[in-house]
């Protein structure tokens, strides 16, 4: 395995075609060369297989299975949901609340707001089950950017885990502020006392977006 990937369809259809398979090992090369390839343009006219692959990954995910397939197609699921918006695609996302890549489900579903994702996000960032996990990986997220803050160069010396940049708590209320439901609001009023401030002023500013989408 190896070598750059061109613009080719044939070959484009056989690197998604491996997302589905058997081989996690295949699996994972290629959604990493699809990602690598695409990181700028996106897949706009392939969402509906990525959708696809990133439901079929999340079922073998509970089987203990393709944490590290997930990474690279729901990064590369929600950049293209960011150049062509696919409410199709929001159904799984909300199963991928409850997965390993949670943060980038939350961001995915800000690219397509719909009501029907409030309580699955209000559930994501308070359910006993995935509390305390969210909330240390959340603290190293914070204490990583605010390391890069001060010294750029410290990047060198961080790990590249799918988590590093996207902490689930501040993605999930700032989507839930983007979304304008006024159901979040007892649960982001709540967050506006966190002891960390990235999730207080986050929560602060979706309560406010709330209120102004209503008025």
């Amino acid at each position: 395995m190896g070598g750059f990937i061109h613009d080719d369809e044939d070959e484009l259809t056989a690197l998604i075609d491996d997302l589905f398979n058997e081989d996690l090992g295949l699996a994972e090369y290629s959604g990493r060369m699809l990602l690598r390839s695409h990181q700028s343009s996106g897949l706009p006219d392939r969402i509906p297989e990525l959708t696809k692959a990133l439901k079929f990954n999340l079922e073998r995910e509970k089987e203990g299975m393709a944490e590290a397939v997930l990474e690279w197609i729901i990064r590369l699921l929600v950049q293209s949901l960011q150049l062509s918006p696919n409410l199709d695609s929001l159904g799984v996302l909300i199963q991928a609340l409850k997965s390993s890549v949670a943060p980038y489900a939350a961001l995915g579903i800000s690219y397509i707001p719909n009501k029907s994702a409030v309580e699955p996000l209000i559930d994501s960032i308070q359910n006993s089950e995935w509390e305390e996990v969210w909330s240390e990986d959340d603290l190293k997220v914070y204490r990583n950017l605010r390391k890069l803050q001060d010294n750029p160069d410290a990047a060198l010396e961080l790990t590249t885990h799918v988590n590093l940049y996207m902490p689930l708590t501040s993605t999930a209320i700032k989507t839930l502020g983007i979304i304008g439901d006024s159901r979040a609001i007892d649960i982001l009023t709540k967050f506006t006392h966190h002891e960390y401030e990235e999730i207080s002023e986050e929560a602060k500013k979706s309560i406010e977006r709330i209120i102004q989408s209503s008025k």
